[in-house]
């Protein structure tokens, strides 16, 4: 009951902020179909002021801890039996211990590792650019969910999101967070065999998407930084500080080259009426054997991803909030499923 006066509570401040300004949605990605009558805008807010940034630090690779003298061959996992509540929680929205796709197997360590025109970027420190002029990255921040492997002409597999010791994360929902550590690997419940890639979601499913922050636990609470009132959740969150080459500086930009001016914020969301949330595919052979440890590196890139945040998208129909971080979010949501910001390290 409680849950569902919220959202009604907040579906209410969308049709109020927004009226009727909706019009036609982007189709090309499948997810932005043309609203219901009762559906009003994309966005009716702009994001919550978060606290600064902790303290900043340079990503580095998760892996796993063997104890000394232990072996490396680690047997394959069986999921944990779920209790009666926790069985229970089946057909509840966004159940905080959703049922598992996969009753056993090989634990996939998946590190996210940054990348900027081809070279490891360095989070929170002044990467030098091509042609002159740096980029200092001071947040970046993803949802993910939803995470199925690819298997030829076969149906994708839909598996689990796990948490570091092996039981299904809340929610089955992953949030990277490029100044924590901890978060930079994503962990997969995956059978051994033979697959050709994988597609998941950069957000969250609709369900989850409108829950209540103060009635959730982690990843979902607003230490996320991730909420969003009026709209849901961010999706995905970028900050960062660019510096231009100058005439004289020593980069190689000309006098009479263009110099392409980075966003400094990246708000990418989806709304309390729709469901929004990109999805992308990743082509990749992904061979998981019987036993672990077993990992696979996946490449983020930033270019990919100011690509779309600066593509030449058709807006037309948004009626979000004024601010470029804002247009810069539905211009990268809208396209992401084009974009190869993701990668498998070769």
């Amino acid at each position: 009951m409680a849950r569902d006066v919220y959202v009604r509570c907040r579906l209410g401040l969308i049709l109020v902020a927004c009226g009727t300004a909706c019009s036609s949605q982007h189709a090309e990605t499948g997810l932005n179909a043309k609203p219901t009558p009762q559906a009003s805008a994309e966005f009716s807010a702009t994001p919550t002021s978060a606290p600064a940034p902790p303290a900043l630090a340079t990503v580095a690779t998760a892996s796993s801890t063997i104890a000394p003298g232990a072996s490396t061959a680690a047997p394959s996992v069986t999921a944990p039996a779920m209790s009666a509540s926790q069985s229970a929680s089946e057909g509840v929205p966004c159940p905080e211990v959703p049922a598992a796709h996969v009753a056993s197997g090989t634990v996939v360590e998946i590190p996210f590792h940054l990348t900027l025109q081809d070279r490891p970027l360095q989070f929170a420190e002044a990467n030098p650019l091509l042609g002159g002029g740096t980029l200092t990255p001071l947040d970046l921040r993803f949802y993910v969910s939803e995470v199925a492997l690819l298997r030829g002409n076969a149906d994708a597999l839909p598996v689990d999101i796990v948490t570091s010791a092996g039981t299904v994360a809340p929610y089955g929902v992953h949030l990277f967070n490029a100044d924590d550590e901890t978060s930079t690997t994503l962990r997969l419940l995956v059978p051994a065999g033979d697959y050709t890639g994988m597609t998941f979601l950069v957000g969250l499913v609709q369900d989850c998407n409108v829950q209540n922050p103060g009635l959730v636990r982690e990843p979902l609470t607003a230490t996320s930084q991730m909420t969003w009132p009026g709209a849901g959740y961010l999706f995905l969150r970028y900050q960062g500080l660019s510096s231009m080459p100058t005439q004289g500086s020593g980069g190689d930009a000309g006098a009479g080259d263009s110099v392409t001016v980075l966003p400094s914020a990246i708000h990418m969301g989806g709304n309390l009426v729709q469901a929004l949330v990109p999805a992308v595919r990743v082509e990749g052979a992904l061979s998981v054997p019987p036993q672990g440890p077993f990992t696979k590196s996946m490449q983020v890139s930033l270019d990919e991803l100011f690509k779309g945040a600066l593509s030449d998208v058709d807006l037309t129909g948004f009626a979000g909030p004024p601010g470029g971080e804002v247009l810069s979010g539905e211009r990268l949501r809208r396209s992401l499923p084009t974009l190869q910001v993701f990668s498998f390290e070769r």
